[in-house]
């Protein structure tokens, strides 16, 4: 078995139009599980689909990144207009991983740290909304091993 990783090169970050470069760390999660156990009475249980697609980025860039100054002047502006809604993307070029909201905004100002240590700075990036949100992997998958879990899923509906 090969055990692959992320090429940070293949990795795309977009915030509106702008490709964001320098990033050391990106994490994405779910704010709600997307379906939901509904206990019901003598043990008998259902589930439901959660419609709430948002969602949580942190982004870790180095304190010398000029995405600090964008970061932190779209936050400034967002609190003074409060309009700030912008397209966030993630896409992974040598695999299948993607993630793309429509609803993003920079929740609070990066902690600043002084030292004499090559620091960095961690942004929170809301989504109240996620358009896509797929989990992929690191590399495409071999066409016979989706077509097998696609026509195997596929015969239960």
């Amino acid at each position: 078995m090969t055990v692959t990783t992320y090429d940070p090169e293949a990795v795309y970050v977009t915030m509106g139009e702008s490709i964001l470069t320098g990033w050391n760390s990106i994490s994405i999660s779910r704010d709600t599980v997307p379906i939901l156990t509904v206990k019901g009475i003598k043990g008998k249980h259902t589930r439901t689909i959660n419609y709430d697609t948002s969602a949580t980025v942190r982004l870790s860039i180095s304190a010398g990144s000029d995405w600090n100054t964008i970061f932190s002047y779209l936050l400034s502006l967002d609190v003074i207009e409060g309009t700030a809604r912008l397209e966030f993307k993630i896409k992974d070029t040598g695999g299948t991983s993607l993630f793309h909201s429509l609803e993003a905004f920079v929740v609070n100002y990066a902690d600043v740290v002084f030292d004499a240590s090559l620091a960095e700075r961690v942004w929170i990036i809301q989504c109240l909304s996620t358009k896509e949100y797929d989990v992929g992997n690191t590399t495409t998958p071999a066409g016979s091993l989706l077509d097998a879990v696609s026509s195997g899923i596929s015969s239960l509906f």
